[in-house]
């Protein structure tokens, strides 16, 4: 592979590698998204199907729990599979646009920052139920269908949301430049 210094590479340069790394994290994105959404309904239907069998056996599957937990994580895949298709937008457009100051992609990535942000209210509020249904006597935490993301996951999705929120409005900006910008050529 060839090695240039920055200051010798030519705008033409800079447009192809900024096109082909778009194109490679379009195809990226839409994989993630696809696995994400996949990966969202086998987690709906695997543990119903395995809770029901497990009661039908003569077990004590706690169905409340198994399907309060399946909703959950079915509701944090899908919510993550829709952050890879935001992103897979955002790519795409990238690619095709003049420039990547356009307002279109600005509100893109506001709107992948409320999703992020939803998702992390969403686990946030889960498990704060989940917790205190525990504290008040309840089975929840030691039923075979408890399944949680943790404290980790709620806080990283909640700053992406608000990096990505911030990121958005930068372009907002970037988009106002541009449009002054090209008005007095």
């Amino acid at each position: 592979m060839e090695t240039t210094d920055i200051m010798e590479r030519t705008l033409a340069q800079e447009k192809g590698r900024y096109e082909k790394f778009c194109k490679i994290m379009h195809i990226f994105s839409t994989l993630m998204c696809v696995l994400f959404a996949a990966a969202a309904v086998f987690c709906l239907i695997v543990p119903i199907v395995q809770a029901i069998q497990y009661r039908n056996n003569g077990g004590k599957a706690d169905i409340p729990s198994v399907l309060v937990s399946v909703i959950y994580v079915f509701l944090v895949l899908g919510g993550i599979a829709l952050l890879w298709n935001a992103a897979r937008h955002i790519f795409r457009r990238l690619r095709t646009a003049e420039t990547p100051f356009c307002y279109d992609i600005a509100d893109k990535i506001k709107g992948a920052g409320f999703l992020a942000i939803l998702l992390g209210i969403i686990s946030l509020v889960y498990r704060t139920v989940v917790e205190l249904i525990s504290k008040n006597g309840g089975n929840f935490v030691k039923s075979d269908g408890y399944m949680d993301l943790g404290y980790p996951f709620i806080y990283s999705v909640l700053i992406l949301g608000v990096v990505l929120m911030i990121i958005a409005y930068v372009f907002n900006y970037g988009c106002k430049l541009q449009q002054e910008s090209d008005e007095t050529l």
